[in-house]
């Protein structure tokens, strides 16, 4: 899957803005492709409020974490439609290998929605391997290097920019209150062997050498508390003991 660019990042397309018409939208069946998911995702949203456990968060998860034009085609429609207001997080993914490999990027489209919907944050997928730049033609444009120690780094850059959120959104500074709640690795357990067969991308995504050894990264998670335990999300919920 060849990466995706984003043209438009901090602030030079017009669909960065909330208020303009999503381009999704006015593609043809657009309006009735988005008629139906925002039914579909409100009646998963007015399901958990009706289960055991209705004060579960729910997070709207979205791909592009780095591009404002992209992620507000598809939130713009889904919130006329009532569907951003009736969940409490927004959730988003990071692949430099999908998506632009700029943390810059990341940092202003993650504060941008969180701003413009006043919704707590959380990348729901993150990743970066730790080998392999021979099978990544682009990665001379990404961030980091593909070794364990660029891995390790991402992982500390991105927990920086989702802890960070909660400074940038401060109300005093005209912000929407809104909170980086954390991250989820895709895939930190995937090993290579071990009669596992085949693995994503040969685990090279993984925190753990094919010899069982932990990598740089697997400590790094710990080099930046993003969200301390027992923290709320804005919207007054407790979170999940591993977010």
């Amino acid at each position: 899957m060849p990466r995706r660019r984003c043209e438009g990042v901090n602030g030079g397309a017009a669909n960065d803005d909330p208020a303009q018409p999503s381009y999704q939208e006015a593609w043809p069946g657009g309006k009735e492709a988005f008629d139906a998911n925002a039914a579909y995702l409100l009646a998963g949203a007015r399901g958990v409020r009706v289960s055991k456990a209705p004060s579960t968060p729910v997070i709207l998860h979205l791909d592009r974490g780095d591009c404002v034009p992209v992620a507000q085609a598809a939130l713009r429609p889904l919130a006329a439609r009532g569907v951003v207001d009736a969940v409490d997080i927004l959730g988003f993914s990071f692949h430099p290998k999908f998506h632009t490999g700029r943390l810059q990027n990341l940092d202003y489209t993650l504060n941008a929605v969180a701003r413009d919907y006043k919704k707590d944050i959380v990348l729901m997928e993150v990743a970066f391997p730790f080998a392999g730049a021979q099978w990544e033609p682009e990665s001379d444009e990404w961030d980091w290097p593909v070794t364990p120690e660029g891995q390790a780094q991402f992982t500390r850059d991105v927990a920086r920019v989702v802890r960070n959120i909660e400074a940038n959104q401060t109300v005093a500074k005209g912000g929407s209150g809104a909170k980086g709640l954390g991250y989820y690795w895709w895939h930190p357990e995937l090993v290579a062997g071990y009669s596992l067969g085949d693995v994503w991308e040969g685990g090279r995504y993984s925190f753990f050498h094919r010899n069982g050894t932990a990598l740089p990264a697997a400590p790094a998670m710990g080099d930046v508390n993003v969200a301390p335990r027992g923290r709320t999300c804005t919207c007054g919920r407790p979170l999940p003991s591993n977010v």
